[in-house]
C-alpha cells in the first residue's frame, strides 16, 4: 500500500511499490538494502554512457545556428544470489523465488536545434527547440505471447520478461543575457515541454546582478521548476515489488538567493529560501511515498577560493534547515572542501 500524506490526513492508494527509481533518491534504498544485515551482501550496478555532438555555424557578432546531438544510457542492476534471508521476509516474490537479478534501464537520443544573435558580450538571445526519444524497460513476471498464421493455427510462444515504454518529449526555450551600463548585468532562461511524457514541464531561471565596486557583485537569483514525477516513480516492477503510482502530483520548487561576491578576493557570501511542493522520496520500506503539502527550506553559504601557486583549494561553509525533518532530512552544517594541482607543461617541437 502506497501513501500520499497531506496536513491533518493521509490518503491512500492502493497501488504497489518497489525497489528502484532513476532519481536521487534511490541511494536510500541502496542504504537501507546495504544496511539490512551483515548476512546479506547485494550487488547494485550503475552503469552510465553519454556522447554528444555539437555542429555550430557561428561569428562573434550578428545571428547564427547550431545543432546539438546527444545519446545518453542509462542502466542500473539489482542481483543478490541468496534471498532466503530474513530481510526478504517482508517482501513479495513476484519471479524468481530463489535469487534476485533486478535491472532498469533508460535510453535517452536527443537533438536540439539553436537560433542565436549576439552583439559583443552586451547582448546574446538564443531560442532553442529540442525534440528527444527515450525507451524505459524493466522487468515483469514472465508473461507468454501466443502467435497464429492466417488459417489461425499457432505458430510460437515467446515468453516475454521486460516490459518497454517508448515517449517522445519536445520542449521550446529561451535565454537572454546582457549588460547594461556596465553595471547592471541581466540572465535569463525559460524552457517548456509541448509534448510528451513531460509535457507542460517548465523551467524559469532568473539572475539579476549589479556591480556595487570593481570587482564586488550583489546578485539576486530566483528558479522555478513544475515537473511531472520521474517515470520509475509512477511505473515500476521488479522482483520483490511492483507499482503504478498513477495518483502521483506534478512537484513544484521556488529557490531564491541573494549572493555578495568578490572576483578579486574569490569570496562569496549567499543565504536562500526554498519552498517544494508535491515531494517524492522512498521511505525506509523502499517504498515511493509523496507529501502533497509545502515544505520550506533556509540556507546559508559561504565559499572561498585559495591558489598557491600550481595548488588549488575551494572551501564552502553550508547552513540549511527544513521545516519538516520528518519528509525531507537535510544535514544542518556543511563543509566542502577540494584541494587539486594544477600544472601546464609546454613541449617544444
Amino acid at each position: 500500500m502506497s501513501t500520499m500524506k497531506k496536513a491533518g490526513k493521509t490518503q491512500h492508494a492502493s497501488t504497489d511499490t518497489t525497489i528502484a527509481s532513476k532519481n536521487q533518491e534511490t541511494a536510500q534504498l541502496n542504504d537501507s538494502l546495504a544496511n539490512a544485515s551483515n548476512d546479506i551482501v547485494p550487488t547494485t550496478v550503475v552503469e552510465k554512457k553519454q556522447s554528444g555532438l555539437v555542429l555550430a555555424f557561428s561569428k562573434l557578432n550578428g545571428f547564427s545556428i547550431s545543432h546539438e546531438l546527444n545519446y545518453i544510457a542509462n542502466t542500473r542492476k539489482f542481483s543478490d544470489s541468496d534471498i532466503s534471508e530474513s530481510f526478504y521476509n517482508s517482501f513479495d516474490t513476484l519471479i524468481n523465488t530463489k535469487k534476485t537479478n533486478d535491472a532498469v534501464y533508460q535510453n535517452l537520443f536527443g537533438n536540439k536545434f539553436s537560433a542565436h544573435f549576439r552583439y559583443n558580450d552586451l547582448f546574446n538571445f538564443r531560442l532553442s527547440f529540442y525534440t528527444e526519444q527515450i525507451n524505459y524497460t524493466y522487468n515483469i513476471i514472465p508473461d507468454s505471447v501466443f502467435t497464429f498464421n492466417s488459417e489461425n493455427q499457432p505458430l510460437d510462444t515467446i515468453v516475454k520478461r521486460d516490459l518497454e515504454n517508448d515517449y517522445s518529449n519536445n520542449s521550446v526555450s529561451a535565454h537572454l543575457k546582457t549588460t547594461l551600463f556596465n553595471h547592471i548585468l541581466f540572465t535569463g532562461t525559460a524552457e517548456y515541454y509541448l509534448s510528451g511524457y513531460k509535457k507542460e514541464n517548465s523551467k524559469i531561471n532568473l539572475q539579476l546582478g549589479y556591480r556595487l565596486f570593481s570587482d564586488v557583485w550583489l546578485n539576486v537569483e530566483g528558479e522555478y521548476r513544475n515537473r511531472r514525477p520521474d517515470y520509475f516513480y509512477e511505473h515500476f516492477q521488479s522482483n520483490h515489488f511492483k507499482w503504478d503510482n498513477d495518483y502521483l502530483i506534478r512537484t513544484e520548487e521556488w529557490d531564491g538567493n541573494i549572493i555578495l561576491k568578490s572576483d578579486k578576493y574569490r569570496f562569496a557570501l549567499s543565504a536562500g529560501y526554498g519552498q517544494i511542493t508535491g515531494h517524492i522520496y522512498l521511505d525506509t520500506a523502499a517504498r515511493v511515498q509523496q507529501y502533497a503539502d509545502q515544505i520550506n527550506i533556509l540556507s546559508a553559504r559561504a565559499n572561498k577560493k585559495i591558489t598557491l601557486g600550481p595548488f588549488h583549494s575551494t572551501t564552502q561553509f553550508v547552513y540549511q534547515t527544513t521545516t519538516n525533518d520528518s519528509i525531507l532530512n537535510l544535514p544542518e552544517l556543511n563543509l566542502y572542501q577540494s584541494i587539486y594541482y594544477e600544472k601546464l607543461f609546454h613541449f617544444s617541437s
